[in-house]
């Protein structure tokens, strides 16, 4: 876990999860669902870089309640030129079935659009609007908001990509974002994409826009992308306001 690019703790734990849910799908309509989830998670060692950081964790379980809502109709998973991509999701937390901590339970609100648009077929526009929220008096420390890296949900489900930001950090229990990609297809196989991402978080939810100038998050990087038979391969060199430099990132990705 970093904080403004530089590393905090390192955190190892286990995780189990029980998902059971009723779902309705239909690809012309949104795909809606609704679920109780146990989640347990058995923290073994943290390592702190200073005192100041030390937050005390123990393992613990949570029963959850939740509604969620998909709408997907990308034409390609990794380079789309047309379509769109929804997603939000209400979950209630507790550690007892009724209650977090011997009080009211908190809630997480999830939400996220991707619109895309190509004026021919070389140039694509991907602009994507997103947020996390967290209700609550006290919130368990698994569910804190999560930002950072190029993919979605990659050390917890709930973490949020933001180009620039090289790792995942936690951040205030309102989170929002606006990201936006310029895409261009130099030749077959090979794009290179331009990448914008602002955010804005603070504890109370109308707090971050009155707050503008002091808790906004930008971040700008450059990505070069070929689609090989074993899936993509990139490069993206990026920045931010919360980065130590510039930052490289490669990755091969293979979703089945």
């Amino acid at each position: 876990v970093y904080e403004e690019g530089i590393r905090t703790n390192s955190v190892s734990y286990g995780q189990n999860c029980v998902d059971l849910f009723i779902s309705g799908a239909n690809p012309r309509t949104m795909t809606l669902s609704a679920g109780l989830q146990y989640e347990h998670f058995n923290y073994k060692s943290f390592l702190w870089s200073s005192d100041q950081d030390i937050y005390i964790v123990e393992p613990q379980g949570f029963v959850n309640y939740y509604i969620r809502g998909d709408m997907e109709s990308l034409d390609d998973r990794y380079f789309p030129s047309r379509g769109m991509r929804l997603d939000t999701r209400l979950m209630v937390h507790t550690d007892n079935a009724y209650q977090y901590d011997e009080g009211l339970p908190f809630l997480s609100i999830l939400y996220g659009f991707q619109g895309i648009w190509s004026p021919n077929n070389r140039i694509t526009i991907l602009p994507s609007f997103y947020g996390r929220t967290l209700i609550g008096e006290k919130v368990a420390y698994p569910y804190l908001n999560a930002m950072g890296g190029e993919i979605e949900g990659r050390y917890v489900s709930h973490q949020i990509p933001f180009t620039g930001i090289g790792h995942m950090e936690y951040f205030d229990n309102s989170l929002v974002g606006l990201a936006l990609e310029a895409r261009l297809r130099i030749f077959a196989r090979n794009y290179v994409s331009v990448k914008g991402s602002f955010a804005l978080h603070d504890d109370n939810f109308f707090g971050m826009f009155t707050q503008m100038g002091e808790k906004n998050i930008w971040g700008v990087g450059v990505k070069y992308s070929y689609n090989s038979p074993i899936g993509p391969l990139s490069l993206l060199l990026d920045m931010s306001n919360r980065s130590q430099g510039i930052g490289a990132y490669f990755s091969i990705r293979k979703s089945f």
